[in-house]
């Protein structure tokens, strides 16, 4: 801790709006950082708005409480792209510090993708113009479309999707899942610029409810464009309209109206387990489907819901164990490509990003006991090009 003692030095910048991520990031409030560092809320609020600096004492159990590399705050901010409103799955039950948690890490997976395309070429954005119209403006026929356009643009015919994941990764979108520390999170998205990024939690296991996740984000990205501002709308406005748009979205899109009717022999739930195998979809979601595509009436669509809590299905449904398991690869490869070739090292890699090993582990989808080894094991190198391609 060097250059420490009771402020910092001339060739030593501490970063004020570094300290107010890494606050949010460890889902703290001002008070909350205040009493464990021992100053005043006002202290820590000065020193976040850049008006005061911390001493060094005060640096140091910054450091202790929030767990973040020294560098981090010691590093000027590089030019974000403009963001756009982060969406989240049950936003209304989770609380706003809660969310704040999981936006910063969102600008932690934009620094890692940054870093990574230094060295990495990572897919290209394939994806439709947005819809770009007001929220109560946005129709059924609007959703059917723009699904049927994605598809179509991705070659995925009416077919059922294989690897959800695995096709927005392959269409440039970047997915990666973390612990949200919030069993009221499912996922968000969000565009960063001219890229939209897809966080998942790592918390949620059913692989039905993970595809269906990934659809729902996307359908946020293609369709909400036109929002600016989410914290704006009123509970009515979110819950009737803007999730009820992504989850039609995500049915359309995961089940193609005439192959979803041409598969459809029965509508008992026993059928909907096997159903569930081909179309990679919850059966909660199956159902649903068959009421919006009208092919059950209320009374049926309430008796299979019935059915559902009482065999107890609402958190964990038969058929998933017949579903391959679904996860971001693209960064994970980015990182053996990076050590197999020799072009850094984990303790380079840590050094460079200055983020807490959890949080680039995760993002990496790997141990964090990596970046704690002194060397790394030679692997074949498998291209020969300057910049690798993923």
């Amino acid at each position: 801790m060097g250059g420490l003692n009771n402020n910092f030095d001339k060739t030593t910048r501490f970063v004020p709006q570094r300290l107010k991520k890494a606050r949010l990031a460890r889902g703290m409030t001002l008070i909350d950082l205040a009493n464990e560092i021992g100053v005043s809320r006002q202290a820590v609020s000065q020193y976040e708005l850049g008006q005061s600096l911390p001493k060094g004492e005060t640096f140091i159990r910054i450091l202790e409480v929030l767990r973040f590399p020294r560098g981090y705050f010691l590093t000027s901010e590089e030019d974000k792209a403009p963001s756009g409103p982060a969406f989240f799955r049950s936003l209304q039950a989770a609380k706003k510090k809660s969310r704040d948690m999981q936006v910063i890490r969102v600008d932690f997976i934009e620094d890692i993708r940054n870093y990574v395309l230094n060295f990495i070429e990572l897919p290209k954005l394939n994806l439709i113009e947005p819809l770009s119209k007001d929220l109560n403006e946005i129709t059924n026929e609007d959703i059917e479309l723009k699904a049927k356009e994605l598809r179509e643009l991705w070659g995925l015919g009416n077919r059922p999707i294989k690897n959800m994941v695995k096709t927005l990764e392959k269409n440039g979108i970047v997915v990666t899942s973390i612990n949200f520390q919030d069993d009221k999170l499912d996922a968000l998205s969000q565009w960063r610029g001219q890229t939209p990024y897809i966080v998942l939690s790592t918390e949620k296991n059913a692989i039905s409810r993970i595809r269906f996740n990934c659809a729902h984000e996307l359908g946020h990205l293609v369709l909400h464009d036109a929002i600016e501002d989410i914290e704006s709308l009123n509970s009515k406005d979110f819950k009737n309209k803007l999730e009820a748009q992504a989850h039609y979205f995500a049915s359309c899109f995961l089940m193609p109206e005439e192959q979803f009717i041409d598969s459809l022999m029965s509508i008992s739930l026993e059928y909907f387990i096997d159903l569930k195998s081909h179309w990679g979809a919850s059966i909660q979601a199956m159902v649903r489907r068959c009421k919006d595509l009208e092919l059950i009436n209320d009374n049926q669509y309430l008796y299979l819901n019935k059915k559902i809590s009482q065999k107890k299905w609402r958190k964990k449904e038969p058929g998933e164990e017949n579903l391959d398991f679904e996860v971001p690869v693209i960064f994970n490869k980015a990182i053996d490509m990076l050590l197999k070739h020799e072009l850094k090292t984990p303790e380079e890699i840590q050094s460079n990003l200055q983020l807490p090993a959890e949080e680039i582990a995760s993002i990496f989808n790997m141990d964090k006991s990596l970046f704690q080894q002194e060397t790394v094991p030679k692997l074949r190198i498998v291209s020969n090009h300057d910049k690798n391609v993923l």
